[in-house]
């Protein structure tokens, strides 16, 4: 062969050996890239953070859990989840959400007998910050005591109509501007990094934030879910999994007389905590969750003692509790229509029935005359 020939068909091919080296780095790059986002939208499944338009900037480990302890006493002494989200916001502005907090880093020695200075997660000034000590003194307990800063602001919040309708209102963003400019009142009253604080707390204690369109008015109807997927990050389950689904208990049960075996779970069969946990188990809640959770009005405080978040903000698929002085009543929402709920439910009580009939019954209600509503999660 020529050498002309030769030298031309070795450039040929450590060209083509150049061009397939090319193409092999595009597609393993392009392939990282690809892997990149599969990781990245995987591990945020159940982060509503980023959808939600809330911001995570400063927030520590430390505040987090502070900020779940004040979310969690509001609930219990009946806030709505917007309205202790809405103080949440302000209290992450004041203090970073620490109880031992003095304004401006001044020492207790100096701070606490200074009226001026703020104290606390509130950072309470001038009369309210003398009163917090009294209050504190008066049970024998040091003034930055978590349950001490809780009980002092429950006793301001009984004492007032203002902040008790704050805390009972369902726009988060409406709630952290009231709670901006007729509780904490700054020199600075334009502060809409505390609303977006509050947005923030309510999409991660709350599971979701009510507002969709970036205005205060978007919220009224608070939903704690908006997960459509199957990941099990919604609460209560998946929606299409909660949906109303007519009579499905089980027929061995239904057939049987009422109280006359147990189910699964120990409930008797035709009560109305049968059906529930009949149901919650069908949506994949775990059985230690759902089991053992007494009568309807009992649900509640035992479902919180495992980490079950309760409100009073409906979504489907949670759980409905009554809580009427006797054995109280427990159904499943299976639609949310603004203001009203709709249940499906076993031995619902009636004048006719004050025991309950032991069947299944489906009704509309209004979403405030439930006691609680509890959002079980898979």
């Amino acid at each position: 062969m020529k050498k002309w020939l030769k030298a031309h068909l070795l450039l040929s091919g450590g060209i083509a050996l150049a061009i397939v080296g090319v193409l092999v780095l595009v597609l393993l790059s392009w392939s990282v890239f690809i892997a990149m986002i599969s990781s990245s939208s995987s591990s945020n499944d159940c982060d509503t953070t980023a959808a939600t338009g809330g911001t995570a900037a400063g927030v520590t480990t430390d505040m987090a859990a502070n900020a779940k302890t004040i979310y969690d006493y509001g609930i219990q002494h009946h806030t709505t989840s917007a309205g202790i989200c809405g103080a949440l916001g302000s209290f992450q502005s004041e203090s970073g959400i620490q109880f031992h907090i003095l304004e401006g880093g001044i020492s207790d020695a100096l701070g606490l007998n200074n009226p001026n200075v703020g104290i606390g997660v509130e950072q309470w000034t001038f009369g309210r910050h003398t009163n917090l000590l009294t209050f504190a003194n008066a049970q024998g307990k040091n003034w930055d005591d978590p349950n001490v800063q809780l009980d002092f602001m429950w006793s301001e919040v009984q004492g007032n109509a203002t902040y008790r309708k704050i805390l009972t209102e369902t726009d988060v963003d409406q709630a952290a501007n009231d709670w901006l400019t007729k509780v904490e009142v700054p020199g600075n009253l334009n502060q809409p990094i505390r609303a977006q604080q509050a947005e923030y707390w309510y999409a991660k204690l709350a599971g979701s934030d009510p507002v969709t369109s970036g205005t205060i008015d978007a919220g009224n109807t608070a939903n704690t879910s908006t997960s459509t997927d199957n990941d099990g990050c919604d609460a209560g389950g998946d929606q299409n999994d909660a949906a109303a689904k007519g009579d499905d208990y089980p027929k061995q049960y239904k057939d049987a007389e009422k109280d006359s075996t147990t189910d699964s779970l120990s409930y008797y069969n035709r009560e109305c905590t049968s059906f529930v946990a009949w149901r919650l188990k069908h949506q994949g809640i775990a059985d230690n969750l759902i089991e053992n959770n007494g009568n309807g009005g009992e649900w509640a405080a035992n479902a919180r003692k495992k980490g079950v978040q309760v409100d009073h903000s409906p979504s489907v698929g949670c759980v409905a509790e009554f809580e009427d002085g006797g054995y109280g009543h427990v159904a499943i929402v299976s639609a949310v229509k603004g203001s009203k709920v709709d249940l499906e439910e076993y031995n619902w009580a009636t004048k006719s029935t004050p025991d309950g009939d032991g069947s299944y019954h489906t009704r509309t209600i209004d979403a405030k005359d439930a006691s609680n509503y509890l959002h079980f999660k898979k």
